[in-house]
């Protein structure tokens, strides 16, 4: 997904399950560059698309991760413009 606000691709394997996404999460809630290691390793993304990817990720359930607006479960654009990973 392209990303307005920032102007950067957003990108993960096609084949991710809920599963994952949701694991993969709950990892990046807890500690960011945690999430980056398990992005690079597990999804095999090169350590930009792995910060991309984490960066995207919604702190809080249901909130955008740039203004706190509320946004829809899986992936979304915000009203701010900003791609939103809500797993």
């Amino acid at each position: 997904m392209q990303c307005a606000k920032c102007r950067m691709t957003v990108v993960w394997p096609d084949s991710l399950t809920a599963e994952k996404k949701s694991e993969f999460a709950a990892i990046v809630r807890e500690d960011s560059v945690q999430g980056i290691r398990f992005a690079e390793t597990h999804f095999e993304l090169n350590p930009r698309e792995a910060k991309v990817l984490v960066l995207h990720i919604a702190h809080r359930r249901s909130e955008c991760h740039m203004c706190g607006k509320r946004v829809p479960l899986g992936e979304s654009v915000c009203a701010c413009r900003s791609v939103n990973l809500d797993w």
